[in-house]
């Protein structure tokens, strides 16, 4: 499980190119092979997206206590979900267009709607899996950018006694004493609640050691 988690995190687009081209060769093999090999290649296309679904499940429990240290800033952990749930999208997405393609004459318009509505959907789960979202700890504050919204705070908006704390969900809740300062962009909850793939209560403990570190140099 490990492993497949770490393959999805660290090469997320070979990940996807390649659940992509699976894709095409099962839903190729079904069109092409008689009743008893098309069933196999259908099987095989269930198994495989099932098993995905529910190592995607997985995969959004799997908080790491870590951030990545990149050049002016501290990261959260990429997420394995996005992808995994990307990979099992591509192949229902490719299976149902490939059998509406193949009826096309007799379509209803839900399935023409459905049919035409597919390529939105995989170009949005493939968005989500390759953007670099997350929360940034930065020298002038903290930046989290989500899929439609992005927020960025100030340190010195913080509540200095006690900056943050772990949520539900693995979501960390700030306690900001100067709202006017918080500037957030795109849709979004609360401006004091940030969503992390690394673990909520470590996030939220180098969120308040670093605010406890810069009020005591004032």
């Amino acid at each position: 499980m490990n492993a497949l988690f770490e393959a999805a995190t660290r090469r997320r687009l070979p990940f996807l190119v390649a659940s992509l081209v699976v894709a095409l060769l099962l839903v190729t093999g079904m069109s092409l092979a008689g009743d008893l090999l098309g069933g196999v290649f259908f099987a095989v296309t269930l198994v495989l997206y099932l098993g995905l679904l529910t190592v995607a499940t997985a995969a959004t429990k799997h908080h790491p206590r870590r951030l990545v240290e990149r050049p002016g800033e501290l990261a959260t952990v990429d997420g394995p979900a996005p992808v995994l749930i990307a990979a099992g999208v591509t192949l229902l997405v490719t299976g149902l267009v490939a059998d509406n393609m193949g009826d096309w004459g007799e379509l209803t318009p839900f399935d023409l709607a459905l049919t035409l509505a597919c390529p939105l959907l995989l170009a949005l789960s493939w968005y989500m899996a390759l953007g670099s979202f997350g929360v940034r700890l930065r020298s002038d504050g903290i930046h989290e950018r989500r899929p439609f919204a992005t927020l960025f705070v100030p340190w010195d908006a913080l509540d200095p006694d006690h900056a943050a704390e772990p949520g539900r969900l693995n979501t960390v809740n700030l306690r900001i004493r100067r709202p006017g300062a918080v500037v957030r962009r795109g849709p979004r909850g609360s401006a004091g609640t940030l969503r992390s793939t690394t673990d909520a209560g470590y996030l939220a403990g180098v969120i308040n050691s670093a605010v406890s570190t810069r009020t005591a140099r004032r």
